[in-house]
C-alpha cells in the first residue's frame, strides 16, 4: 500500500512540475511576432548578427517564389558578410504589416506584407528610388525565450523603380 501511495504522489508531483505549453491567444501571438520582427529590424540597424539570427529557429528554412530554399546556416553566412561590410547608409529601410494571423497551440501562422526601401540611385535620367515588395507566409513558435520563426515561404516578390519617393505605406506594385 505504501509503495502504491508513494508512486501516486510521485506521479502527481511529476505532472505538476512538467512544463506545459499553453495555447497562445491571437492577441499574444500578434504582440509576440511584432516584437520579434521589431527586434530583427533593430538588430539589423545595429549590425548585430547574433540578435538578428536569434529570431530564427536553427531549423529555419525560407522557400523562395521560385521554390528554391535557404537554410539557417546559409542565412547566417550571408548576414554575417552583409552586416560586417555594408555601410549603414547602403542598408535598406524595412516596413511591414501583418495582413492575417491564425494561432494553433503555441504556433502562429502569419501573412506578412513587407517593403524594403533602398537608398536612391543616381542615374543619367535623374534620381531613381528602388523598392522591393514581398508577401510571405511564416510560421512562428513561442518558447520560454520568446518567439522564433520556423519557416518562411515567399508568395510574392517584386522590385519597383520610382522617380519619386513613395509615401509611408504606399504600394506601387500591381496586385499588392
Amino acid at each position: 500500500m505504501n509503495k502504491f501511495c508513494s508512486t501516486v504522489i510521485f506521479l502527481a508531483c511529476a505532472s505538476t512540475l512538467a512544463p506545459v505549453a499553453h495555447a497562445v491567444t491571437v492577441a499574444e501571438a500578434r504582440q509576440g511576432v511584432q516584437a520579434a520582427i521589431d527586434k530583427r529590424i533593430a538588430a539589423r540597424r545595429q549590425r548585430d548578427v547574433a540578435a538578428y539570427l536569434s529570431t530564427f529557429a536553427p531549423t529555419w528554412t525560407l522557400t523562395n517564389v521560385s521554390g528554391a530554399t535557404q537554410t539557417y546556416a546559409q542565412m547566417q553566412k550571408i548576414m554575417t558578410a552583409r552586416l560586417s561590410h555594408l555601410p549603414l547608409s547602403q542598408m535598406y529601410k524595412m516596413s511591414w504589416q501583418m495582413t492575417s494571423l491564425t494561432v494553433s497551440g503555441n504556433q502562429a501562422h502569419a501573412t506578412l506584407a513587407v517593403q524594403y526601401a533602398y537608398p536612391p540611385r543616381q542615374t543619367p535620367k535623374g534620381t531613381v528610388y528602388v523598392y522591393q515588395n514581398e508577401v510571405s507566409d511564416s510560421i512562428w513558435e513561442k518558447s520560454p525565450t520568446g518567439w522564433t520563426q520556423r519557416s518562411d515561404q515567399l508568395l510574392y516578390d517584386s522590385k519597383v523603380f520610382s522617380k519619386r519617393a513613395l509615401a509611408a505605406g504606399e504600394r506601387r506594385t500591381p496586385g499588392y
